[in-house]
């Protein structure tokens, strides 16, 4: 009841207290706001934009960037920026990344090639009168071709350890290819144009070593490549051997077109095979490299020493575009570390570790029965020292119960600093019969603790050693090919890998599983048998089902086309076979009805779902042709093309799919 007055018996109004004003969301402080939209996901986000101006407002300074920079969904692999327009509150980012995710799961995108016309033609390559300058021809170039200009090469199948195989590498500077003695190079300017790649497209082309100077018998090839430090440095190994540290100050300046080379190593043992693969573990700077004869050597890189001041062109003016800079001892540059032999070739090898800041370990992939290899970083530092007794591992990696003689061309996990959507404990392998297997290493952090390097190894004499089993198998049941080449974090979300294979220059595009994504692998999948495998123990050893992905094919490829080496990143894959470079780029207008599609979807298996079902002798298409309309992958129209066998249709049916009809 308000209250009255006694004295005349009038009613007043009570007056409310006075109060301050609510406070609006820009006077909150700005940790606040950036703490409260971190646990919002993006589709919140985008909803509560739309409520009001002042939720715009907010979402546009704080929300964006908060997601950007915090949220795992953000994650992706970036190395070449792309040329979304930069805005402060990272929306274009956002939106940048967003789009490419639905690009990818889409089925059209761009696939463009060019041939390497103006690099001396590699081993492997025929030149304009067809004639094979392979094994036979040292020199690299016919009688016929020279003179006559730049010829136009094709592929001649030779088997893969006689062919000249190209290397790729990216870096934010641009892509970088090692082919015979010839490093090329296209800066980031030229690839982030949504055009991609072209043939008259300027790039740099140097040769490197003295070598280079004489008659082309003399070429040393480049059979290993590596990037260090985003390509400052440029670790190669060579067909004779030799390791060297190169600087190419292209990748740095425009007019620094000079290498040099910094430092050399060749071992007497290795004197007579060549340098297989190359590895190098960015936090430890570590470097291990593997010869074909089976010798391997682990390295320290010493950066003190490899200051670039000391190398600048002022200092040494009379040096000439030709890679014939002054060179360094090996010890300048590298520190030995460990160096063994092993019963086996060599294919592939890789330095990594299980988790930022734990120890490492080195994986090398051989040809034969014990085809994966591991030595952890204590049998390495304390067994080796330099010696030839080669490191005991208790651990032992095999792809089934019943092991099979097997070859591993590629080996790749995750630097958390390049693929922050892969989990740093998970190694890929790919192989000699298709598959692409998938094995969990933290059973190694399990076994180095409390146990010095000693003591384990005593122990690995005696025991049996453990069986890592791999935790998942990935594969394309219609074409078995080998595995080439690994690349990760690619595609939507940077959330697939993808391979090279040795036929038809297909890129086989493979999506992370969610549960190893977060590291929660089924450890059912998990097998560690000890002793003789008991399985009354109670092990539960299931064998993963292979998952399949998409194949990606590149305009007319031979019958015969490896993909040798595959790059790539968030929005683009580039490959490269024999004479040949392309780019699959899915950050293209994918609605324009112009574009073919090069990309079958072979991931379901439902009756609903658009499945590419293979048919016999499909390679007869393929080199005829069948895949390159106007440039782009597939007919526009129907087609049927009848075989002794079978008939094959080509149908646009919702998205399209490859039938079967008719005999066969």
């Amino acid at each position: 009841m308000p209250a009255s007055s006694r004295g005349n018996g009038s009613i007043h109004a009570q007056t409310p207290a006075t109060s301050d004003p609510a406070p609006t969301l820009a006077s909150l402080p700005p940790e606040l706001l950036t703490q409260t939209l971190l646990h919002l996901c993006l589709s919140d986000l985008t909803s509560l934009s739309l409520v009001s101006k002042p939720l715009h407002t907010a979402v546009d300074l704080h929300g964006w960037s908060a997601w950007l920079a915090h949220s795992p969904a953000a994650r992706r692999k970036q190395i070449l920026k792309g040329d979304v327009r930069v805005d402060a509150n990272g929306r274009e980012a956002a939106k940048a990344l967003l789009g490419i995710d639905r690009a990818w799961q889409r089925k059209t995108f761009l696939a463009r090639q060019i041939h390497f016309v103006d690099l001396p033609a590699p081993l492997g390559l025929t030149g304009v009168n067809g004639q094979n300058h392979g094994a036979e021809n040292k020199s690299g170039w016919g009688n016929s071709s020279r003179g006559r200009g730049r010829p136009h090469m094709s592929y001649q199948a030779l088997s893969r350890q006689n062919q000249a195989m190209p290397i790729l590498r990216l870096c934010t500077r641009g892509l970088i290819m090692a082919l015979k003695s010839s490093l090329c190079f296209w800066p980031t300017r030229l690839l982030q144009s949504k055009k991609g790649i072209k043939e008259d497209q300027p790039k740099v082309v140097t040769l490197l070593g003295d070598h280079t100077k004489e008659s082309p018998t003399a070429w040393e090839d480049i059979s290993a490549m590596e990037l260090i430090d985003d390509g400052h440095w440029i670790l190669i190994g060579r067909v004779d051997g030799k390791l060297e540290l190169w600087q190419w100050e292209v990748l740095t300046s425009p007019k620094g077109l000079t290498p040099r080379l910094l430092a050399s190593y060749q071992p007497e043992s290795a004197s007579a095979s060549s340098v297989q693969a190359i590895s190098y573990l960015t936090s430890h700077d570590l470097i291990a490299i593997a010869w074909k004869g089976g010798e391997v050597v682990v390295f320290e890189l010493i950066k003190s020493s490899l200051c670039r001041e000391d190398f600048t062109s002022s200092d040494h003016p009379e040096e000439e575009v030709d890679g014939t800079g002054p060179s360094r001892d090996v010890g300048d540059g590298f520190r030995l570390l460990s160096s063994w032999s092993i019963d086996a070739r060599p294919w592939s090898l890789h330095l990594g570790v299980t988790q930022e800041g734990s120890s490492p370990w080195l994986v090398l992939g051989c040809q034969g029965i014990e085809f994966l290899r591991i030595y952890t970083a204590s049998y390495l530092l304390a067994l080796c020292g330099a010696r030839s007794e080669p490191p005991y591992t208790s651990l032992r990696m095999s792809s089934s119960r019943n092991p099979q003689v097997m070859s591993v061309y590629a080996i790749a996990s995750s630097n958390c600093s390049d693929n922050p959507s892969f989990p740093p404990h998970l190694l890929f392998a790919g192989c000699y019969d298709g598959l692409v297997r998938l094995w969990d290493l933290r059973q190694l952090e399990k076994q180095s603790n409390g146990t010095s390097a000693r003591a384990a190894a005593n122990s690995s004499r005696t025991s049996p050693a453990s069986i890592l089993l791999p935790v998942q198998r990935y594969t394309d049941r219609y074409d078995p090919s080998p595995v080439y080449s690994i690349v990760l974090g690619v595609g939507s979300k940077s959330r697939s890998f993808a391979i090279g294979t040795a036929r038809h220059g297909i890129v086989k595009l493979f999506q992370m599983d969610t549960d190893a994504q977060g590291g929660a692998q089924n450890q059912t999948a998990i097998a560690w048998d000890q002793g003789q495998g008991r399985e009354e123990n109670g092990l539960a050893i299931r064998r993963p089902a292979p998952r399949e992905g998409s194949s990606m094919y590149p305009p007319s490829p031979p019958a015969d086309f490896p993909t040798y080496s595959v790059v790539g990143e968030h929005g683009r894959l580039l490959g490269a076979g024999a004479g040949r470079l392309w780019e699959f780029d899915a950050r293209v207008s994918l609605g324009d009805t112009t574009s073919r599609d090069g990309k079958r979807d072979v991931e379901k298996h439902d009756h609903t779902a658009s499945e590419a079902t293979f048919c016999k002798r499909q390679e007869q298409y393929l080199t005829k042709g069948r895949w390159e309309v106007d440039g782009f992958g597939d007919p526009a129209v129907e087609e049927d093309v009848e075989t002794a066998s079978t008939t094959v249709g080509w149908y646009y049916h919702g998205e399209m799919e490859l039938k079967r009809s008719g005999r066969g």
